[in-house]
C-alpha cells in the first residue's frame, strides 16, 4: 500500500500538468489597409455639404486633384446633395482596382469638376 501511494505521489509530482501549462498567445490578425480614394470628409450638420477636409499623401484622391475645401456634389453621377454622411462614404468605397467618379464643387470654379479616381489600398502615417 505504502508503495502504491508513493508511486502515485511521484506520478502526480512528474506528471505533465494541462492546467497549469501557460496558454498559447494568438497574435492578432493584421489590419489590412484600406481600400479607397484616401480623402476625408465632413458633412455640415446644418446644411448637409460634404466638404473634403483631408487627403492622405500619394492617395488616389491627392494624386487625382481633388483639394481640401472641395464640396461633394456626385458620386458616380448619383446626387449626394443633403444626402447622409455615411451613405455617401458607401457610395465611394468599392473594389480594388475600380474607378469612382465624384463630381465636386470647388471655390473659385465657375462649374463643377469631374475627378475619376482608381481605388487602392493606401498606408495612413501615424503622426
Amino acid at each position: 500500500m505504502r508503495w502504491f501511494a508513493l508511486l502515485l505521489l511521484i506520478s502526480i509530482l512528474f506528471a505533465p500538468s494541462v492546467a497549469s501549462a501557460e496558454p498559447t498567445p494568438v497574435a492578432p490578425s493584421p489590419t489590412p489597409p484600406p481600400i479607397g480614394i484616401g480623402a476625408g470628409l465632413r458633412q455640415d450638420p446644418q446644411t448637409k455639404i460634404i466638404e473634403i477636409t483631408m487627403l492622405i499623401p500619394d492617395a488616389p484622391a491627392e494624386r487625382g486633384g481633388l483639394q481640401t475645401g472641395d464640396i461633394l456634389l456626385g458620386v458616380d453621377g448619383i446626387s449626394v446633395v443633403g444626402e447622409p454622411l455615411p451613405e455617401t462614404i458607401d457610395l465611394i468605397k468599392g473594389d480594388l482596382g475600380t474607378s469612382v467618379t465624384l463630381t465636386v464643387e470647388r471655390p473659385g470654379q465657375p462649374a463643377p469638376i469631374e475627378i475619376t479616381l482608381i481605388r487602392e489600398m493606401f498606408v495612413v502615417q501615424s503622426p
